[in-house]
C-alpha cells in the first residue's frame, strides 16, 4: 500500500452544501481488490478491529449519480444512514463521481464515532484512517476520492463495538435483620451506658 498524508481544509462549494465545521485529518492508504475482501456482510467486515458502520453503494441512474443502495450493520441500532451526506465535486466524463467531502451528524450521544472509511472504485479502494481519536456522539466531515475511477461505494467504520445497553439500576433492599441489629445494638450501649453511672 502507498501512504500519503491529506491534510484537510475547509471549502465552500458554491451551490452545494458546504459541510457545517472544519475537515479532519484522515491518512489514505490505496489497496488492491475490495475493503472488505470475500466478506459479504457489513457485520464482519471491519478495519483494524473497528466495525462497519454503513456502507453506501452508488451508480449512474438515468444520468444520475445516486445511491442505489444502503448497507447499514444491524449491531448499530441509532443508526439510520441519514446522519451521513456525501458531496461530490469532481465527476468523471461518464458521471460518476470521484472526489469531494462527506459531513456526519450523529442523532445522539450513543450514535458511534468515525474513525474510517473506505472508497471502492474499479479494481481497488482507498482506505482513509483518522488522525486522531474519535468519539461516539461526535460529528465529522473530511474529503474524499477514489483511485481515478468512478466511486462504487463508501464504508464507514466505527471507533469500537457499539455500547452496551444502559445498565437499569435496582434497588438492593435492606436486610430485614439490619434493623433489629441496630435496635440491639443500641440498647446495649444504653444498657452499658446506664450501668457505668449507677457505679
Amino acid at each position: 500500500m502507498r501512504g500519503m498524508r491529506l491534510i484537510m481544509m475547509a471549502m465552500g462549494f458554491g451551490a452545494m452544501a458546504a459541510p457545517a465545521w472544519a475537515l479532519s485529518t484522515y491518512d489514505a492508504f490505496d489497496g488492491e481488490g475490495n475493503d472488505c475482501r470475500d466478506i459479504n456482510s457489513l457485520e464482519t467486515c471491519s478495519i483494524n478491529g473497528s466495525p462497519g458502520i454503513v456502507k453506501f453503494n452508488y451508480g449512474v441512474v438515468e444520468g444520475s449519480f445516486v445511491i442505489t443502495s444502503t448497507e447499514i450493520n444491524s449491531s448499530f441500532t441509532t443508526i439510520t444512514g441519514d446522519e451521513f451526506e456525501v458531496f461530490f465535486d469532481v465527476f468523471s466524463d461518464d458521471g460518476e463521481g470521484l472526489s469531494g467531502t462527506w459531513q456526519y451528524t450523529p442523532d445522539d450521544d450513543v450514535d458511534p464515532g468515525v474513525t474510517a472509511f473506505a472508497t471502492k472504485a474499479g479494481s481497488g479502494f482507498t482506505l482513509f484512517i483518522k488522525d486522531g481519536p474519535a468519539f461516539a456522539g461526535v460529528g465529522d466531515s473530511a474529503e474524499w476520492f477514489t483511485n481515478g475511477q468512478g466511486l462504487s461505494h463508501i464504508t464507514f467504520f466505527d471507533t469500537q463495538v457499539p455500547p452496551p445497553p444502559p445498565i437499569t439500576e435496582t434497588p438492593v433492599p435492606v436486610p430485614a435483620a439490619l434493623p433489629l441489629a441496630a435496635t440491639a445494638m443500641f440498647g446495649l450501649g444504653w444498657f452499658a451506658r446506664r450501668r457505668r453511672k449507677a457505679a
